[in-house]
C-alpha cells in the first residue's frame, strides 16, 4: 500500500508539471488531476504490464522508444475515462509520456 501511494504521488506531481509545461494537454481542476493520477496509477499497475508483454517485439524494433508510445496509449485511455482531462493528439500523449517519465525518474532518484 505504501508503494501504491508513493506511485500515486509521483504520478500526480509529474502529470501536473507536464500539463503546466505542455499547451496540448489540459486539466480542468485540481480534483480532476487527483482522479487522473489515481486512474493512471491503476492503469500502470494493471494494463501497462500486459501491453508491455504483448508489445515486446515493437519495443525491441524501436530500440525502447516504443515504451513511450504504449504509455501514450495509456494516457489516451485515461483521457477517455476522466472527464476534464484533454489531450490534443496522439503525439501530444507520447510527449506527455516522455515528460512524465523524465519527471518520475528524477523523483525516484531521490528516494
Amino acid at each position: 500500500m505504501k508503494k501504491f501511494i508513493l506511485h500515486y504521488i509521483t504520478n500526480l506531481v509529474s502529470i501536473i508539471l507536464a500539463a503546466w509545461i505542455m499547451t496540448t494537454v489540459s486539466i480542468s481542476t485540481f480534483g480532476v488531476s487527483l482522479l487522473l493520477a489515481l486512474v493512471i496509477t491503476i492503469l500502470n499497475k494493471t494494463l501497462l504490464p500486459l501491453m508491455l508483454v504483448f508489445g515486446t517485439t515493437f519495443i525491441i524494433l524501436t530500440m525502447g522508444f516504443g515504451i513511450f508510445v504504449i504509455d501514450g496509449l495509456v494516457f489516451l485511455l485515461a483521457a477517455k475515462i476522466v472527464t476534464g482531462f484533454f489531450i490534443k493528439s496522439f503525439w501530444a500523449a507520447v510527449w506527455l509520456s516522455v515528460i512524465t517519465t523524465l519527471i518520475n525518474s528524477q523523483w525516484k532518484k531521490t528516494e
